[in-house]
């Protein structure tokens, strides 16, 4: 078993004896996510801001599975929840940005 597989197995076990553990879900979401199980991740990512609504990075993490999935409204709206909660993190402004720039050429073409 490697690496990951290994670590999901870890955070699997501790959300069994912590179900309100935010940071498990968000590194088990972030395991999902490097796997290929998108709908797992979202999953978890979505509990997360069930449990807390106030971490950036989650918002972030989810805009950033939403657009892997093609859906850029939902991630635009992530990446503004994130923005909103630590206008510091210039990554988010970034990757809005970049999104904006995606969906313009998109509605131009």
């Amino acid at each position: 078993m490697g690496g990951l597989e290994n670590a999901l197995n870890h955070f699997i076990q501790e959300i069994t004896l912590d179900s309100k553990n935010l940071q498990v879900y968000i590194n088990r979401g972030i395991i999902y996510e490097k796997i290929g199980n998108k709908v797992n991740a979202l999953q978890d990512y979505c509990q997360a801001i069930i449990l807390d609504s106030t971490m950036s990075q989650v918002f972030y993490n989810r805009g950033g599975l939403y657009e892997e999935m093609g859906l850029k409204e939902k991630a635009f709206n992530d990446y503004c929840s994130a923005i909103k909660l630590n206008s510091n993190y210039a990554k988010i402004q970034l990757t809005q940005g970049y999104l904006i720039s995606k969906m313009i050429s998109i509605n131009i073409n």
